[in-house]
């Protein structure tokens, strides 16, 4: 399957996971095959979930790493849900995947669906419907957060999201991923602590037909 129309290639798939094996390796100082070993046996360094703050030298909240927040604009009628894709790309991996398509995306709540623009849930929104899934409600955060198809886990894995109210981002490996920020950053990987920080407390959630 080509990446053309929105569809997932595999070469897509490598890359992502490829990918998350070296950002992991890079963030941790670590070498890659390490990293490897720390990723297939379960035992990355733990994400906190308790809330990273991030200042400057004044004290206060660093707004490089501030969230902005989601919009509420719906996806229904805006970006279109991908269909005939099989179960088969139907995965982490996939979804992985498709985020990275969007890594060029500009942070924007107004435009949040349109091309070129997102902002942190509709990020993560694209590329659930790039794979033919739809995401919960609007795509806001809160959809999230209610949801019966999103569950709650202890420990990340790649292709599931950490997420409050505030923000939200998609899980690359057990302690990184990438997400849409802020309109200073917009899209970033980086550890999840990191891409999480001066949001408050947040969960581990992954889709229940994953868990």
């Amino acid at each position: 399957m080509s990446s053309q129309g929105g569809q997932i290639s595999s070469l897509h798939l490598a890359v992502a996971a490829g990918g998350g094996v070296l950002l992991y390796a890079a963030l941790r100082g670590v070498s890659p095959v390490q990293a490897l070993k720390d990723i297939t046996a379960g035992s990355p360094p733990a994400v906190s979930a308790q809330g990273k703050k991030i200042v400057t030298a004044g004290g206060s909240a660093d707004p490089d790493y501030l969230p902005e927040g989601s919009g509420s604009a719906t996806w229904n009628g805006v970006y279109k849900l991908r269909t005939g894709i099989g179960a088969l790309y139907q995965t982490p991996g996939a979804l992985i995947a498709a985020a990275q398509v969007h890594g060029g995306e500009k942070y924007s709540q107004a435009e949040r669906w349109k091309k070129g623009h997102s902002d942190c849930s509709s990020f993560v929104g694209k590329s659930l419907l790039d794979i033919g899934i739809k995401p919960p409600g609007g795509s806001v955060t809160t959809d999230y957060l209610a949801s019966g198809d999103w569950v709650t886990v202890s420990e990340p894995r790649g292709g599931d999201i950490a997420v409050n109210a505030k923000h939200m981002i998609l899980c690359l490996s057990g302690s990184t991923g990438i997400g849409q920020q802020n309109t200073r950053r917009n899209v970033q990987r980086d550890s999840i602590d990191n891409l999480m920080a001066n949001s408050g407390s947040w969960t581990i959630r992954r889709l229940r037909r994953w868990a």
